[in-house]
């Protein structure tokens, strides 16, 4: 049984016409009926009624045309959704995202990519960079936005750098070192500081550098929210580091400079040897324009 001889079967019955079907399937109307009778031989019985000048269905041919006609459709729709999603008209992701996500590389990406494709739906899962990391191992996601991979990590994945982001002394508007035009690790000793929860790579990554300087301040606050963590330090109730971009935009924050400077290398990654869907293979090109600019 071929999807000609259905389509042909279902031209027939709808026209009530050999010559009309074949007309309106641009072939030859032999080529019709030879496709309609090898349905029946194969089938078993007579669909059609030929015995009158007007084409009718038989009693089997009823039921046959009426399972046929809502498969047809089925595979209509099937071809109609796939063409779609060739042509980026629909589609979905879910990409991870850590508490940092909203830095300024990661955000234009996105938006950039919101408006190229805006019928492609993305879903953000919310982790540490470990936990990801894991998810997409587990292909439980598409991409991930993440920061700083290890030597391992990077053997087992496709890494696409984003722009370096300068990390950042964060302070309120009044606090005295709003006023210092940079500051070293070192005598920021005394300071409070909030930082983000101990399992967060960020905060792991910032501690090295304080034991590196061998100037580790208190922790007075460990939070997993990042507009929270900003919100506290505009109140006075510490200071913090962050990524620049982070900071920039609030008019209640003050960004002072770290010298010497360190950097956060973001990049979106994903699994080397994931078959990526016509809506992933739009984003990784995005992504991978941005790396190379």
């Amino acid at each position: 049984m071929e999807l000609r001889q259905l389509e042909y079967f279902l031209m027939v019955s709808d026209l009530a016409s050999f010559t009309r079907a074949a007309e309106r399937l641009y072939v030859s109307q032999p080529a019709v009926t030879n496709a309609v009778r090898s349905l029946e031989e194969e089938l078993g019985i007579q669909l059609l009624d030929r015995s009158q000048r007007k084409v009718t269905l038989t009693a089997e041919g009823k039921i046959f045309h009426r399972h046929i006609q809502n498969i047809m459709q089925g595979i209509s729709t099937t071809l109609n959704e796939i063409n779609d999603l060739k042509s980026h008209n629909r589609g979905h992701l879910v990409i991870g995202v850590t508490p940092l996500a909203g830095i300024a590389s990661t955000s234009r990406l996105l938006a950039e990519f919101r408006v190229a494709y805006p019928n492609i739906n993305i879903c953000f899962a919310e982790h540490d960079v470990g936990q990801l990391l894991e998810l997409l191992h587990a292909d439980k996601l598409d991409f991930a936005f993440a920061f700083d991979l290890t030597e391992q990590e990077r053997t087992r994945l496709n890494e696409l750098p984003l722009p370096r982001e300068e990390l950042m002394v964060c302070c309120a508007r009044r606090h005295a070192l709003s006023r210092r035009n940079s500051i070293t690790l070192a005598e920021l000793t005394e300071e409070s500081f909030i930082l983000m929860e101990s399992t967060c790579l960020f905060r792991q990554i910032l501690v090295k550098h304080f034991e590196e300087a061998d100037s580790m301040p208190p922790v007075c606050m460990e939070i997993a929210q990042v507009q929270l963590l900003k919100s506290l330090v505009a109140e006075g109730a510490g200071i913090s580091i962050l990524p620049e971009s982070l900071i920039e935009h609030d008019g209640n924050l003050s960004a002072v400079p770290l010298t010497p400077s360190i950097y956060l290398h973001p990049s979106v990654v994903y699994k080397t040897d994931k078959l990526l869907s016509h809506a992933a293979q739009a984003f990784e090109e995005m992504a991978r324009k941005g790396a190379q600019s």
